[in-house]
Formats: C-alpha cells, sequence, structure tokens
C-alpha cells in the first residue's frame, strides 16, 4: 500500500532527526566538562548546532518538494524494484576480485569482462558513494543484472568491461588497506581522484564512461577535468580518459560550489573522531 509506505517514510524521517538532536544534546553536555579556552566551546557547539539545523532544513525543502501521491508513487516504483524477481542476486561469478597499488595503498575493484562481441565498446567505471560500511559491493546488483542480460539471447544483452573500484580506505573485506587518518592523511577529492586515475593507467588506459553516486560527485569532476594531471611521475588527461560522465543522485549544486567553513570541517572530525560519541551514534 503506498500509503503505508509512505507512513514507514515519515516515521523513518522523525526517528533519523531524534537521533540527530540526542546525539546534539550529548556533544553538547559532553563540551560543557571542557575548560573554555577563549570562546572556542562555545563558537564549535554553535557551528555544530549550526550544521544540524542546515541538514534539517535541506531535507524538510526536499521531502516537501513533491506531494504525498508522487511520493506514494516512488516509494510504489522502489518497492518493487527491491522485490522484482527479475532482476537477481549477484554472485561471485559476476565478477573478479583484483588489487591494484597506489602510492602505498592497496586498492580492491570489482571486475567483469566484456561480453563477447562487446570487447571493444567503451568500458564503464563506477565510484560507489561514502557512508558508513559502503564500498564496491553497493554495484554488485548492476554486475548481476549486466550479466543476466548477456545471457539472453538478444542483440541488445551484451556490455563492455565493468570496473567498481574501492576508494582509499574501502573493501577492506576484499584485502584492501583501511585509512587511519590518525596515521596519514588525505585530501579529498584529489586523493580519491589520484587512486582512480592509477587504475585507469595500470589497467583501463583508454576512453571510458565514469559514472559517479551521490556525495562522491566531485571524485567525478576532478577527474573529468580537461587539465593535465601528473600522478606518479606520468600524466593524466581527463578530457581523453573520461568519455562521458553520469551524475547518479549528485548533491545540488549550492553544496558543490560552496566550501565548507576549516572550522566546521576541524570540529567535525574531532567529534566523530571522539570514542566516546563514535560508540554512540555508531
Amino acid at each position: 500500500d503506498p500509503m503505508v509506505l509512505d507512513k514507514s517514510d515519515a516515521r523513518r524521517r522523525s526517528m533519523m532527526t531524534t537521533r540527530t538532536l540526542l546525539v546534539a544534546l550529548l556533544i553538547n553536555a559532553w563540551f560543557n566538562f571542557l575548560p573554555d579556552a577563549a570562546g572556542l566551546q562555545r563558537c564549535r557547539v554553535t557551528a555544530f548546532f549550526s550544521s544540524v539545523s542546515r541538514t534539517l532544513k535541506a531535507a524538510s525543502r526536499h521531502s516537501t518538494k513533491r506531494t504525498l501521491p508522487e511520493r506514494s508513487r516512488i516509494n510504489a516504483r522502489s518497492l518493487q524494484a527491491l522485490t522484482d524477481d527479475s532482476v537477481p542476486s549477484p554472485t561471485s561469478q559476476d565478477y573478479e576480485i583484483k588489487h591494484y597499488h597506489h602510492k602505498g595503498w592497496k586498492i580492491s575493484y570489482r571486475y567483469q569482462p566484456a561480453s563477447p562481441g562487446y570487447e571493444t565498446f567503451t568500458p564503464i567505471v563506477f565510484i560507489h558513494p561514502v557512508g558508513i560500511g559502503l564500498a564496491s559491493w553497493f554495484w554488485n546488483r548492476m554486475f548481476a543484472s549486466a550479466s543476466a542480460a548477456a545471457s539472453t539471447a538478444n542483440d541488445n544483452g551484451g556490455h563492455p568491461e565493468l570496473y567498481a573500484v574501492d576508494l582509499i580506505g574501502c573493501g577492506l573485506k576484499l584485502g584492501a588497506d583501511g585509512w587511519d587518518p590518525q596515521a596519514r592523511g588525505l585530501f579529498f577529492p584529489k586523493s580519491w581522484a589520484d587512486g582512480i586515475r592509477t587504475l585507469w593507467k595500470a589497467e583501463i588506459q583508454r576512453p571510458c564512461v565514469l559514472v559517479v553516486q551521490g556525495a562522491v560527485t566531485p571524485v567525478g569532476i576532478a577527474l573529468a577535468v580537461n587539465d593535465d594531471v601528473t600522478v606518479d611521475g606520468a600524466t593524466f588527461d581527463g578530457s581523453y580518459a573520461i568519455d562521458s560522465l553520469v551524475f547518479a543522485s549528485p548533491p545540488i549544486y549550492d553544496d558543490l560550489s560552496s566550501a565548507i567553513p576549516e572550522a566546521e570541517l576541524s570540529f567535525n572530525y574531532n567529534v566523530w573522531s571522539n570514542p566516546i560519541v563514535s560508540s554512540v551514534v555508531f
């Protein structure tokens, strides 16, 4: 029932909002026990609550853009997609697990060879979104669907080479190196983009279609720029390497074009890396 789905979605949003506010109150109480160094404590707490407020307002604006019937139809289609038996479950036979090295990192990726007759078609590279537990497995069903389509007896069932790369620090279950920010720093999106450039130079070596999901959109933009980029002494030309760039659920333009204040970044890092806070949230 679409109406039931919308009620469930509303309850989930309410729970997320409540959880966010509880975490904010916990952090506020935690900072109250710290010494007030020239007002830094109050500034940090204010910055955090400003960030929470912006997030909640953005979520509210997004949720009101569609009417209830429109959201019902969208939820119904999403549920049908999740339960559709025509979409196969991924298996280890749908791809190969491979590794490469970049500046001391061991990075994993999933690779699916091209279907017979499709070897010369433009390969597709998928970049997964960022978040707790997210990695290249995000694209498993895409790979499984490609395998299923290739097994059908029709002219449109083949697919080119498919790559789903793990960003640096992701894919630990596949044998990739983890990332400890206390031991080694990274630059975002530059470091993630450089890691994918190394994969392109080592394995792909020809123009490809790049599919980027969610908040890692800047990584795709960085890879596709026309300026030549030097990585490990070799030149990477984005205008040649990236034939097409596909954004799936990208951030709004204002979020892409506006830098996050350094004080807010520092505060967020200090908060979420704190073992007390992370144990409650994660």
